[in-house]
């Protein structure tokens, strides 16, 4: 998948290094609330679930990864999935994670006939609702304490785009 500032490609072995840092690295606790492992193994062993699907951000030009998508709980039968992005702290506020968004967005629903896409972010969040917001995400649901995050409960939002609503958006293009 080739945007204008970014391409984005399945996870491969090689790129167990780069995630193993953000992992470990205690940088990001928004991201990895919900993380179902508590060491890198663990990880490794979610990655193979084939409900969980794994793509690296790199920018144009460029072989080192910026970024990665997460697509879990991947229904195709129920014609949904839910998404998690992440970048790297010097690519951010740069239109990345929107037009990753809608990269990833575009490709579910065109190659596996989605209906809906969700995301999940936490309320006080400000850059990734702005994110959603943009990709024209809409807010469905908040869910009250439903993140512990820094030892702090915090409410979390529930977001979705259907295929309908990213072709009236989309249709065209970015």
């Amino acid at each position: 998948m080739i945007g204008k500032q970014t391409y984005i490609r399945p996870f491969e072995t090689k790129d167990g290094d780069f995630l193993a840092k953000w992992f470990f690295s205690g940088e990001y606790p928004i991201f990895f609330r919900h993380s179902p492992f508590v060491k890198w193994s663990d990880f490794s062993k979610w990655e193979s679930i084939t409900n969980n699907l794994i793509y690296i951000i790199f920018p144009i030009g460029c072989v080192e990864p910026i970024g990665m998508i997460i697509i879990y709980l991947f229904m195709q039968k129920a014609q949904n999935c839910k998404l998690g992005i992440m970048l790297d702290k010097d690519n951010q506020k740069k239109g990345i994670a929107i037009e990753s968004v809608y990269l990833i967005s575009k490709y579910l629903f065109r190659e596996f006939n989605l209906h809906k896409i969700f995301f999940e972010s936490v309320e006080d969040d400000e850059r990734t609702n702005h994110i959603l917001n943009e990709a024209k995400f809409i807010k469905e649901a908040t869910i009250n304490d439903a993140a512990k995050i820094d030892g702090k409960f915090k409410n979390e939002i529930i977001w979705s785009i259907t295929h309908d609503n990213f072709e009236k958006y989309y249709g065209g293009g970015i």
